[in-house]
């Protein structure tokens, strides 16, 4: 496994969360330098949005171990402003979130979206997710969680980004497995309130349990799911149907 020049790290939960510490603290044994370029403040679910109307703020944090600078923007932002400021980096790693990236959520995360991000400026990528609120877990099987995305992903002999999800907290690790996305129906339960006012809360369901390739149930029983990803979202089904139809 190669060593790399210089990796950026970045995340949706913010500069100073326990996931990006943990992991860019492990990163530090890959590279010649490490450097985190997160939000100053969480930023969960803003997918790929990025700021076109008004400046970004970046500042350095000290007390890190690694060079820290917080940005006042979106997770795929701080990709961007990373990049900006450093020419060298030969790797863009994101996370480790706080709660997983499956199925139709990863359309919707920052995490995810910021290591796409870094596949659109032509950097190699890995987005990290763990079970919420207990990314602490990730630790006994970070190492080697980073050493088999690597490995695979440099096995590819070509740009890549892999979606990695830590196994859920209940579950005895199996080892690693090779996902595509679960489809699931994002959905929102309405609850009103005596005052008219409305509350929202999302839910999922219609998983395929019967599919065991897809990345949640490779979280359920165990495994580390780790999913290829593309920033092409063509339907090349539809296109080769469509491209023979007549246009006049």
């Amino acid at each position: 496994m190669k060593k790399y020049n210089h990796i950026l790290v970045s995340n949706d939960d913010g500069y100073n969360s326990v996931g990006i510490i943990m992991l860019a603290t492990e990163l530090i044994n890959y590279a010649n330098k490490v450097t985190v370029v997160a939000p100053a403040k969480e930023q969960s679910a803003k997918s790929q949005a990025i700021t076109c109307t008004t400046g970004l703020d970046v500042k350095k944090v000290e007390g890190y171990p690694y060079d820290c600078y917080m940005v006042d923007g979106t997770p795929a932002d701080c990709v961007r402003v990373g990049l900006a400021l450093f020419k060298d980096v030969d790797l863009v790693i994101t996370g480790i979130n706080d709660g997983m990236n499956i199925g139709v959520d990863t359309l919707y995360s920052g995490t995810v979206g910021a290591a796409t991000q870094a596949n659109i400026c032509g950097i190699s990528s890995i987005a990290f997710s763990g079970p919420r609120r207990n990314v602490e877990i990730c630790k006994n099987i970070l190492k080697q969680t980073i050493d088999k995305a690597l490995e695979l992903g440099e096995s590819l002999n070509e740009m890549f980004v892999l979606n990695v999800n830590f196994p859920c907290e209940n579950s005895i690790f199996q080892g690693f497995k090779i996902t595509h996305l679960g489809y699931f129906k994002d959905s929102l339960e309405v609850e009103m309130y005596g005052d008219g006012n409305y509350h929202f809360t999302k839910y999922n369901l219609d998983y395929d349990e019967n599919d065991k390739n897809i990345d949640y149930i490779a979280y359920l029983d165990g495994y580390v799911s780790i999913t290829p990803l593309t920033f092409d979202k063509t339907n090349y089904k539809h296109f080769n149907i469509l491209k023979n139809c007549p246009l006049e």
